[in-house]
């Protein structure tokens, strides 16, 4: 009632997301319930938190009710769709200033670097836009990144399915973010109620095809990263360095 008074005649005092009153001064109740809630579930023993729609929360009301003591005993990421890399308005108008204001604990789905895979992937796309992509502005700091080849938002929202992969494009694109250096990759398995797309999702790190580029991932982990070549076409890197060499990985969407 406190929130949202629908007498009729009388005007709402809070008009709902994304204004709710908790950065006005003493308004701060709504801020103390979300803290309450993410300190019940981190003493239960969760140690994951993903902040939905986190464009639409202020950065000083995320960093308020996402403790230090949280934060950096957890895994915090943000889900804020942007369009593309850092000349990006949606990207600079969100995205960037998540990143500037708030720690480095604090990270986020890496919609830049998909952005750029999908269409280094796509026809006419080049794989050796893949070979430094945060360097280029097309990624996010690795060790905040989230990287991933489809989110739940996807399938399940119709303004998002033009961005579902082609099935093969979806595994080279799993190779890619599984056999590289940087971020924490994100296997979406669909196990809700109503599979989408005939649940072509579901059990996806069970897929005999995935379950070794999960392992050569854990495997890997700590393991410098060198392209070895890149065009068009193909793209080839080394994991390890000198004698230390550990892996290999080639990817070639051309088939020649």
């Amino acid at each position: 009632d406190r929130l949202c008074d629908t007498t009729p005649g009388r005007q709402p005092p809070d008009r709902g997301l994304p204004d709710l009153r908790d950065t006005a001064p003493g308004e701060i109740w709504v801020l103390d319930q979300r803290r309450a809630y993410v300190q019940s579930l981190f003493d239960l023993g969760v140690r994951g938190f993903r902040l939905d729609a986190a464009k639409h929360m202020p950065n000083g009301a995320i960093r308020a009710f996402v403790p230090d003591s949280i934060a950096d005993r957890s895994h915090v990421f943000a889900e804020t769709l942007v369009g593309g890399g850092s000349t990006d308005g949606e990207n600079q108008r969100h995205l960037q200033p998540y990143l500037a204001q708030l720690p480095a604990s604090f990270g986020a789905y890496d919609f830049p670097l998909f952005h750029v895979l999908r269409n280094s992937l796509a026809p006419g796309g080049r794989l050796s836009d893949l070979a430094d992509p945060y360097g280029t502005g097309n990624a996010l700091e690795p060790r905040r990144a989230v990287t991933f080849t489809v989110t739940h938002d996807i399938p399940y929202n119709r303004i998002f399915r033009g961005l579902i992969l082609d099935p093969t494009d979806e595994r080279l694109a799993y190779a890619y973010i599984l056999g590289r250096d940087g971020g924490t990759p994100l296997i979406f398995d669909d196990g809700s109620a109503e599979k989408a797309d005939g649940g072509r999702w579901v059990g996806s790190w069970r897929q005999p095809w995935l379950t070794p580029m999960i392992a050569f991932h854990n495997r890997m982990q700590g393991q410098p990263m060198q392209v070895l070549h890149a065009d068009a076409c193909t793209l080839l890197w080394r994991r390890g360095s000198g004698e230390a060499a550990a892996g290999i990985v080639a990817i070639n969407k051309c088939g020649v």
